[in-house]
């Protein structure tokens, strides 16, 4: 049995206390699921939301905790804290109301789909409108004001250079409210062309850096702005003299293969298809801090996941990809001679279709490729 009191949400805040903080328990309550059962709760009209503090208790004999009383009954009761999804009431919508949706590194200096101090980084970020009206004639300009990111009580404001900083977005489309919970259409609009910053070299690295995209546009023929505050995640750099077995940089795949990009961003596939029954060498070089990773250096990339546009994921442990190798072997091998990481991969037993392949990297992040055979 599962309970869960909600607190801190309020579909009528009222006034703003002495302290100028709405202090507000909207809901309050319990939900009970029974073992093996689901629970779904229904806001109907809701777009924009926030995240406020729940509580979760779990009952029953055979679990951890203390002696409680759940449903009537003693048994162990097991109780925690968690973050819900709720209406955002108080955010005034209007006819439109832009809100961040999805960041995507396009390009970055070291090729593994991360920001981190030193790299010049190229990205698409999409926004949705909340609002009912379509925003016509869109344009952003993506700023970044110096901001301390240490809290150190030394004043040590960063900035970062942005040698692309406007682009058009097109016709921003609104979203109509649901009516009866069913799934909202959405419509995500991006920047047409990437957006690109230059960090500093000495910028704090594990963060996130503030920034900001002011938008102008047109609602109904009206003129329309607004600024949308956008928080990238600065990773850290690769120390190759600390051993780490990291990596922060890839280089591949080669010619005439697609390039691995993180798992998530839209597969990349090669301009031109492949003869179905072939070997297909997949090669590439990982990097850390700039200096080339070697089979000592790091764990073999490995092949996790391979699916068909049509029929679906493959099980990859069932069939042989590997040419090098007389039984199921996912991983790639360093070849000294050329310096690169090679995995000659048969496609005698997959048929033909439109492929997605999955490659661990380090053993801890996964990229996806494409490619077409006939």
């Amino acid at each position: 049995t599962q309970t869960g009191p909600v607190q801190g949400y309020c579909p009528n805040p009222p006034p703003p206390s002495s302290e100028g903080t709405p202090i507000c328990t909207v809901n309050p309550g319990e939900t009970t699921i029974a073992p093996g059962a689901t629970s779904t709760i229904c806001r109907p009209g809701g777009i924009v939301y926030k995240e406020v503090s729940s509580v979760v208790s779990v009952c029953g004999d055979n679990i951890p905790g203390p002696d409680g009383t759940c449903s009537g009954g003693i048994s162990n009761v097991s109780s925690g804290t968690f973050n819900r999804l709720v209406p955002a009431t108080e955010v005034e919508i209007g006819d439109a109301y832009l809100t961040p949706y999805a960041v995507i590194v396009t390009d970055d200096t070291s090729k593994d789909g991360l920001i981190q101090p030193g790299e010049t980084a190229s990205f698409v970020i999409q926004v949705l409108n909340a609002g009912p009206r379509s925003i016509a004639d869109a344009q952003a300009t993506l700023i970044a004001p110096p901001f301390d990111l240490t809290d150190d009580g030394v004043a040590n404001p960063f900035g970062a250079s942005i040698p692309v900083a406007t682009a058009s977005y097109g016709t921003i489309q609104g979203t109509q409210p649901s009516v009866d919970c069913a799934p909202l259409q959405l419509h995500p609009a991006g920047n047409a062309a990437p957006f690109q910053i230059t960090l500093p070299i000495d910028h704090p690295a594990d963060t996130a850096r503030p920034f900001q995209l002011q938008f102008t546009g047109t609602v109904d023929g009206a003129p329309f702005s607004a600024t949308v505050p956008i928080a990238l995640g600065v990773a850290d750099r690769c120390d190759y003299a600390a051993a780490t077995r990291d990596y922060d940089g890839l280089d591949g795949l080669a010619s005439p293969m697609a390039k691995l990009v993180p798992a998530g961003d839209p597969v990349p596939f090669p301009s031109k298809h492949f003869n179905a029954g072939n070997t297909r060498p997949m090669k590439m070089r990982a990097l850390c801090g700039g200096v080339e990773l070697r089979g000592s250096d790091v764990d073999a990339p490995e092949i996790v996941g391979l699916s068909e546009a049509t029929r679906g994921p493959i099980d990859i442990t069932a069939i042989n990809l590997n040419d090098d190798s007389s039984a199921y072997d996912p991983f790639f091998r360093w070849n000294d001679s050329t310096k690169q990481w090679i995995f000659n991969l048969r496609t005698d037993e997959i048929g033909t279709g439109m492929f997605t392949v999955t490659i661990r990297i380090a053993g801890r992040k996964d990229y996806v490729t494409g490619f077409e055979l006939r």
